[in-house]
């Protein structure tokens, strides 16, 4: 391999890279900015502080807001789906860990980013 090769193949990578990071940067911004919507409830902060966000109700989110959730892929957000199917809907929070896949640990992660209702309600008036 000469060394023009050598550097269309540097390039290449490079360029591979950057795209990656792009894709990674852009699924996560776009999580943030769901999460953060200002007409929800006010959640600490690790920082101390306050952030607004709107939170999910599990038994009215679809599979592509789930997975937005720390910790929640393609796989979980399915099986909540399906369990909220064959169950009739969540009636408490605590009930996301019959979910198979998800712990004590996954629940801690997402329940500030979650909440279970009785009724359908509009997100936001």
């Amino acid at each position: 391999m000469n060394g023009k090769e050598r550097f269309a193949g540097a390039i290449l990578v490079i360029t591979l890279a950057i795209g990656i990071i792009a894709g990674v940067f852009d699924r996560h911004q776009d999580a943030d900015s769901v999460l953060r919507q200002a007409c929800g409830s006010p959640v600490e902060s690790g920082d101390g502080g306050h952030e607004i966000f709107r939170k999910l109700d599990l038994n009215i989110a679809s599979v592509d807001e789930l997975e937005i959730l720390p910790g929640i892929g393609p796989k979980k957000a399915g099986a909540i789906v399906d369990y909220r199917e064959r169950h009739g809907g969540f009636k408490y929070l605590d009930q996301l860990t019959e979910v198979k896949g998800i712990g004590d640990k996954t629940l801690e992660r997402i329940a500030p980013y979650v909440f279970v209702s009785t009724e359908v309600t509009p997100a936001c008036d």
